[in-house]
Formats: C-alpha cells, sequence, structure tokens
C-alpha cells in the first residue's frame, strides 16, 4: 500500500509538470496584427477593409510593370517592396503613418515612399495606378539615390511617365497649355509637376533617346550638360511637343 501511494503522488507530479509546461509554450495574442500577403517581390499589407479584389488589383498592377519600368531605367534588380494599403476610413492612421515616418503630412496625398524598399497607399480607385508611380519612384532611387525631389520636376517626371499617369493637353485650358518654367514645375502642393511631368519625359525620350533619360536621372536633371541645351530652351520644346499632340488630333 505504501508503494502504492507514492506511485500515485509520483504519477500526479509528472501530469501536473507535462500540463504546465504545454500551456507555456501557448503565445497571447493581445492584438492581432495586419496580415501581410507574400508576392514574392511584393508584400501586401492592409489596414481596414480592404477587399481581396482590391489587393489583387494591387498585387496584378504592380507585378504587370516592374519588369518594364525596371528595364527602362537601366535597374537589374530590386529588393522586395512592402506595400502599405489603408482603406478610405483609414486615412487618419494613414496620415498619422506619413506625419511618423517623414516628419511632415501632405494634406489630398494618397501615396509615399518613406524607405527604399516601402511604399504606403491610402486606398482609392486609382490606386493600382497610383502604386505603380510609387514603384518608378522607388526604381529611379535604386538608379541614383540622390533623385528624391532632387529636383521636384524631374522626380515627378519620371513617375508619370513610368505609370502612364497624365491627361491628354485637348483637355487643357489655353492658359495651361504655356510651360510655366522649371522653377514652377519644381513646387511642391501644386498640380504642375504632376501635369506636366510625363510629357516633359516623353520629350526628353523622344528626342534624345532613352540613354539620355537615364542620364538625366542619374545627373540629377542638370539639363545643360547631359542634353546640352539651357532649361529655356527645353522648356520651349515640351510646349512646342505638348501642343503637337493637340493638332494631330
Amino acid at each position: 500500500m505504501k508503494y502504492l501511494r507514492l506511485a500515485s503522488l509520483i504519477f500526479i507530479i509528472i501530469i501536473a509538470f507535462v500540463s504546465c509546461n504545454e500551456s507555456s509554450t501557448q503565445p497571447i495574442d493581445l492584438v492581432e496584427p495586419p496580415e501581410p500577403i507574400d508576392e514574392g517581390e511584393f508584400i501586401i499589407i492592409t489596414h481596414g477593409e480592404v477587399t481581396e479584389s482590391q489587393k489583387n488589383s494591387i498585387r496584378d498592377s504592380l507585378i504587370t510593370n516592374s519588369a518594364r519600368i525596371m528595364s527602362h531605367l537601366t535597374v537589374a534588380a530590386m529588393n522586395v517592396i512592402t506595400v502599405e494599403v489603408w482603406a478610405a476610413s483609414n486615412s487618419s492612421s494613414f496620415y498619422n503613418a506619413m506625419q511618423n515616418r517623414i516628419g511632415q503630412i501632405y494634406p489630398g496625398a494618397t501615396g509615399f515612399t518613406p524607405s527604399l524598399n516601402e511604399m504606403f497607399m491610402l486606398y482609392s480607385s486609382t490606386t493600382p495606378t497610383e502604386c505603380v508611380h510609387e514603384y518608378a519612384h522607388l526604381v529611379s532611387l535604386k538608379l541614383n539615390p540622390t533623385i528624391s525631389n532632387n529636383p521636384r520636376w524631374l522626380w515627378e517626371a519620371v513617375a508619370q511617365y513610368e505609370s502612364r499617369m497624365y491627361s491628354h493637353p485637348s483637355t487643357w485650358n489655353q492658359a495651361n497649355l504655356e510651360f510655366p518654367g522649371f522653377s514652377a514645375v519644381d513646387q511642391y502642393n501644386s498640380v504642375l509637376p504632376y501635369r506636366w511631368g510625363y510629357f516633359i519625359s516623353a520629350c526628353i525620350i523622344e528626342n534624345w533617346g532613352n540613354d539620355k533619360f537615364v542620364e538625366l536621372i542619374k545627373h540629377n536633371g542638370d539639363i545643360n550638360n547631359v542634353l546640352k541645351i539651357t532649361p529655356f530652351e527645353f522648356g520651349n520644346m515640351v510646349e512646342i511637343y505638348v501642343r503637337s499632340m493637340i493638332s494631330i488630333l
């Protein structure tokens, strides 16, 4: 009987140890983090009610255009890019992230690149195209790490061209057809870098070729030394190029 009681006690101790040991390995999830979706070249993280269809449209747009942009800008390889997307109803969180990551809020902005391997987006119907715009920024940074808004007119011109984002000049009023000068196109909180950006890039590529376009990016928009004309002369060429698009309609 003495040995039976001793064996029972040992059995109880063993069961208690196994039970405690198993429970200590269970994770405690106090806050559920956003679920990352690994797409190979891109990791998509969503905040709020971003639907599966919306995530797929972003993924497809990036995957469809990434190789083309890299080839055009002569960039051989890119790191995996993390794409964080906020639902429209979470706009305050998006702008808080903007403040925290880049130290400033740009009202109305729907996308930005806080690092060399990230883009943050506020979802709308145009986000799949805007993601391509932001990706072009990241590829141009791989080509020239000092190109970010330096100069701004070229920074946006590259992204507008590579994402094919523009409004056709036939929809512009007459005053807008006059090139405003590079100091004006270089401004923040202005529509001008976006209105003229695509056409600045297209004019360079059609008149000097892609090699000069890439060289201009590498040399931070040094028009005088790369294109061998003055900024004023080049601005006139861009205006003529834009007006020619109306005349051929």
